[in-house]
């Protein structure tokens, strides 16, 4: 659902809407809904390759998630499937940190109810622990 909100805020697709709202403000150049760079890492399963979703995993294995060579991705979507880079990762923080991706009075929201949480947080396991 949010996918679809943010397709038309943005009035183009998932991937372009990321990238333009998200990655380039960021300066994440290294981050990308598609490998970016040769030697990417691939996702790994314990899932055979070729087997049903129903299928039981093999624990005692790891299997590539999808053909070297390919991006294992062939729709960008809302549920993850991007590539990035430790460095880019610490561009987004600090992108988002400084305000650079949400207005200040969003991201003053964002860290306030952030903070209550953990308040909360903190005072539930306080008041549980026995005296």
């Amino acid at each position: 659902m949010l996918g679809a909100i943010v397709e038309r805020g943005f009035g183009k697709a998932f991937d372009a809407a990321v990238e333009e709202g998200v990655f380039r403000p960021a300066g994440m150049a290294r981050t990308s809904y598609y490998p970016v760079a040769s030697g990417t890492a691939r996702g790994y399963t314990h899932k055979r390759p070729g087997s049903s979703l129903d299928a039981p995993p093999d624990p005692d294995h790891w299997y590539p998630a999808w053909e070297a060579g390919t991006s294992g991705n062939p729709v960008a979507n809302p549920m993850g499937g991007g590539f990035s880079t430790a460095d880019d990762l610490v561009r987004f923080g600090e992108a988002f940190m400084q305000g650079r991706l949400l207005n200040h009075q969003t991201l003053k929201r964002v860290r306030n109810t952030s903070a209550r949480r953990r308040t909360t947080a903190v005072e539930t396991v306080t008041a549980s622990k026995p005296a």
